[in-house]
């Protein structure tokens, strides 16, 4: 009887053991509900990246941010033919969305639940036509879209929102709102769907220029009068001020990376890149190369950084050693940058120019004309869902064009001056930026 007994043990204890291997890879779909995060998924469509895809969830609900990191989970994946995959169900419709938000996480346009071996698998894809399910109170609705959830721009103008102080940087915020810097010591936070100020985050710092998101939603503002960083926690309703970094740069541009340091690009000074810890601020990196103004960076989907300057240097940078990895070379002052769907960079010029590079073979592709002024250098370049860039320019104009035809597919002078920026929100709208207006476009 006790021998009996002690194999049954065995075997159920195999047995449960070896559910647990096969549940274990989808124990978001406990942490997810649990937490009340499935709703809140449908304002993250449209998010990018692993830190903005999860800064967009905690942001809306601080509760869902151990959901987020079980679907980012390397040790939740299952291994298949040596890649590995998150599990999903195509029946069920919160799987469906967790794939998308997964496969975004990624760098991928999307993802959908198919079957591998019979494995019940998340497929990330560049580019898709596809129906994504909207989780919406207790019904699901269709929205039946090209390239669906990737950026998308029809032309249609929502709003036209005259504005006051001139041009001043404008960033997005993961809920749908943006901000807008001022030229004194306030933070303007925007409702993008009803075009009017919610708030304003005021400091005894002057003139705030660049913005970051941490992976925990708070926002980074530097302050270049000051060379001051100030961290805001955007969910307290009082005391907004979480902690104040002094630092010795002259700000220009600022990207978040994915440990949450701060790569801090300048305008004066020695115009190195210079690494920063968000916490405490201390100095990890410079990165020496540049020798005038450095006007934006982004990362790459391999974890390198590139820059662009006006030095007329595109630099892709090593993260790690700190090393150049390879310093491309463009006729004039480079404004702008952006990263194609098959790999290759765009940088745009300051005559308005265009130049596409090969980031395998580090050849330049392509070189054509595209505005007749530049195009601007608050990152004024957007990938399309299909390909397709979006471009604003000193020449006042908005354009969508094919970067390989240069077939211009949409031109716009609705701004009837020099556009200064492009915005996406979180919700897919595009805020077009002047010095005395704001388009947001559907």
């Amino acid at each position: 009887m006790l021998k009996t007994s002690l194999v049954l043990f065995i075997v159920l204890f195999a047995s449960q053991s070896q559910s647990a291997k096969i549940i274990n890879p989808k124990f978001w779909l406990t942490t997810c509900p649990l937490s009340g995060c499935t709703l809140t998924f449908n304002a993250c469509l449209g998010c990018y990246g692993e830190r903005n895809c999860k800064s967009c969830i905690t942001s809306i609900k601080p509760e869902c941010a151990t959901c987020a990191d079980d679907i980012f989970a390397e040790d939740g994946l299952e291994t298949i033919n040596e890649n590995k995959y998150l599990l999903c169900d195509a029946n069920d419709s919160f799987q469906v969305t967790v794939c998308h938000f997964h496969c975004r996480g990624r760098y991928y346009q999307t993802g959908k639940c198919t079957r591998l071996l019979n494995f019940p698998i998340c497929e990330c894809l560049s580019t898709t036509t596809s129906t994504i399910q909207t989780i919406i109170s207790n019904s699901t609705s269709n929205i039946l879209t090209t390239e669906y959830p990737g950026l998308n721009f029809d032309g249609n103008l929502n709003m036209n929102i005259p504005i006051l102080n001139g041009y001043q940087r404008v960033f997005a915020l993961p809920n749908g709102d943006f901000i807008r810097a001022t030229p004194k010591f306030s933070i303007e936070v925007w409702d993008a769907q009803n075009g009017f100020i919610r708030q304003s985050l005021v400091s005894n710092y002057y003139k705030p220029i660049v913005f970051g998101l941490l992976s925990n939603g708070d926002l980074v503002a530097g302050y270049s009068f000051n060379r001051t960083l100030v961290v805001w926690d955007l969910a307290q309703n009082n005391e907004k001020i979480k902690r104040i970094i002094q630092t010795d740069e002259f700000f220009w541009c600022l990207t978040v990376m994915a440990n949450d340091d701060l790569a801090i690009g300048q305008q004066s000074n020695n115009y190195d890149i210079v690494i920063r810890d968000s916490m405490g601020g201390q100095v990890k990196k410079r990165l020496v190369g540049h020798t005038k103004i450095v006007y934006q960076m982004l990362i790459l989907p391999n974890g390198n950084l590139v820059s662009c300057s006006l030095d007329k240097k595109v630099i892709v940078w090593d993260i790690g050693s700190g090393a150049i990895v390879r310093s491309l070379e463009n006729f004039s002052p480079v404004y702008s940058i952006a990263v194609l769907s098959d790999g290759n960079l765009v940088s745009s010029l300051n005559d308005g120019s265009v130049n596409i590079w090969n980031l395998k073979t580090w050849r330049l592709e392509k070189n054509f004309k595209m505005h007749s002024s530049g195009i601007c250098w608050n990152s004024c370049l957007l990938v399309l869902a299909n390909g397709d860039l979006l471009s604003g320019s000193y020449d006042g104009t908005v354009k969508v064009w094919d970067p390989y035809s240069q077939a211009i597919k949409f031109s716009s002078d609705s701004h009837k001056s020099t556009v200064y920026q492009l915005v996406v929100t979180s919700l897919g709208n595009i805020v077009s930026s002047s010095a005395t207006n704001l388009l947001i476009w559907g």
